[in-house]
């Protein structure tokens, strides 16, 4: 059998996407959370810019107050401040525009200047007060609404907020302060329409393996058009690892998005039964992604290095044209 050569291109291409993809992770973990813009900020207010005063290495903002939500805040007028970089934007600072209006998460940076907290995060269209003054009220009421001693207080938020950003802030503390205890919650979300409340049930009930959900996951999966929560709901059945879910995974083997493909792949490798190499081998036959080639790999040697297993590799060597994917078939031989 003749390998293609190593294309060098192709393995920086798939390095940098590699660490693109860690980079988009690390930074997603660091967003700031609901909890932290109550806890770091000072106060809360809606108002307009009224004036801009730029230079080289300062964008100052002067913000007339109209309503303050946290805290009252006497001056009418503040001066809000966020830096350049030799007249340039920074990525982490927040550039608001002449005369708009805003809702603003603030810290009192001295007795001159405010920031805002959070960067962007922390910048609200005035639509968003109604939301925004009801869980500073209750977070006012309680200051440990966000300890996870407060799921039903959440919920209750959650139902009774009407902006989607905020609901899905509501989310993130949820996710964070979900447990054992409050899984009947999550039977609320699954009912939801809305993608990201189901795929929020889906993930926990993946997450805490809720072996009685199993079956409501696999209709969701075999009905749904949407694919992050066909995505979603694949990922959950690996990790519940019931082989009960074999027949219904296989069918996403062949879906045309290769992000699914990859879910069904290594969670039929969770799923821990020798039948699954029939089915990985069909799919390894007309598998054009490089990473997914590896991952039905990585899956088959789930099952131990036995006589069944080595049979595969040796057939899938065969068929390998890639000289990175063939030696590592061979290590594993």
């Amino acid at each position: 059998m003749k390998l293609k050569r190593v294309n060098f291109y192709s393995v920086i291409f798939y390095t940098l996407i590699f660490f693109l993809y860690s980079s988009l992770m690390s930074a997603q973990d660091e967003l700031i959370s609901l909890q932290e813009l109550c806890e770091k900020s000072n106060a809360v207010v809606i108002g307009t810019v009224s004036n801009l005063t730029i230079t080289y290495d300062e964008y100052l903002m002067f913000f007339y107050v109209e309503d303050s939500i946290k805290d009252k805040i006497e001056e009418m007028q503040i001066r809000i401040k966020s830096q350049l970089n030799s007249g340039f934007y920074l990525p982490d600072e927040v550039y608001l525009e002449d005369k708009q209006r805003y809702l603003l998460f603030l810290k009192k940076e001295n007795d001159d200047f405010w920031t805002i907290t959070g960067g962007y995060f922390g910048v609200f269209d005035v639509d968003y007060f109604k939301d925004i003054k009801l869980i500073l009220e209750e977070y006012k009421n309680d200051s440990e609404l966000f300890s996870g001693k407060n799921i039903k207080k959440l919920i209750q938020i959650f139902e009774n907020t009407e902006m989607v950003k905020i609901k899905t802030l509501l989310l993130n503390e949820l996710e964070k302060n979900m447990d054992v205890e409050n899984l009947y919650y999550l039977d609320k979300f699954f009912e939801y329409e809305n993608e990201a409340y189901k795929i929020f049930s889906i993930k926990n009930y993946g997450k805490y393996k809720v072996e009685s959900k199993r079956e409501n996951i696999e209709k969701t999966l075999l009905t749904s058009n949407n694919s992050n929560i066909i995505f979603y709901s694949i990922i959950a059945l690996g990790e519940i690892k019931n082989n009960k879910s074999f027949e219904v995974i296989k069918q996403f083997l062949r879906n045309t998005d290769q992000g699914i493909r990859r879910a069904a792949i290594e969670t039929l490798g969770k799923i821990n039964d020798k039948k699954i190499i029939e089915p990985l081998i069909e799919c390894y036959t007309s598998e054009k992604d490089f990473g997914n080639r590896i991952a039905i790999i990585t899956s088959i040697e789930m099952l131990g290095i036995n006589d069944d297993v080595k049979k595969a590799f040796e057939y899938l060597k065969s068929l390998e044209q890639d000289p990175f994917v063939f030696q590592f078939i061979l290590k594993r031989l």
